[in-house]
């Protein structure tokens, strides 16, 4: 009897670093499901000792199961290029923070964020007068030394700091971002 108690401690003492459960859904924003239905998405997920990069298709939600160990935060960032019925594309970007609880954490990321900008489908129409004739882009982040052309008439510049939300086109017309 003593020797069983003695294993068994040994046993507790020497176990591994328990198991911790991620099950990740990821969710098509529904307006979108249709473009995105054969583009890719890029997924990366990382914690200190695991990484998972993939490009998938995703039908309308796709959900991802893994056991890491020694993993108390878990990134996960998603990438997507949708093409809508003008031609016109558009990059979107989802991160997340994950904080895994002891055992298992089950979690859904809706991609792209759910916002009025993202639910958009026209493409570089603009909703207000319905035309692109004085649609012009909009440029996020540290304008380059080499852009050609003049603010507010071939392009407008957006700020340094996105959101997920943010406007990729603007009209003149309607002094409108979408």
């Amino acid at each position: 009897m003593k020797t069983l108690i003695t294993l068994v401690a040994l046993l507790f003492v020497c176990k591994s670093p328990s198991e911790k459960k991620l099950t990740l859904t990821i969710k098509i924003l529904p307006p979108l499901a249709k473009i995105f239905r054969n583009q890719p998405i890029d997924i990366d997920i990382s914690t200190s000792d695991f990484t998972y990069k993939s490009s998938v298709l995703v039908p309308d939600s796709l959900n991802l199961t893994f056991n890491l160990k020694k993993a108390s935060v878990v990134w996960v960032t998603l990438d997507g290029l949708a093409q809508y019925a003008d031609s016109s594309t558009r990059y979107f970007h989802n991160g997340a923070r994950i904080t895994l609880s002891n055992s298992s954490t089950v979690r859904t990321l809706t991609f792209p964020i759910d916002c009025e900008v993202n639910r958009y489908l026209g493409g570089k129409l603009c909703p207000g007068c319905k035309t692109s004739d004085a649609v012009i882009p909009i440029y996020w982040g540290l304008p380059s030394p080499d852009l050609k052309g003049e603010i507010g008439v071939d392009f407008q510049l957006g700020g340094c700091v996105t959101s997920g939300c943010d406007p990729t086109w603007f009209c003149r017309k309607d002094t409108l971002e979408f």
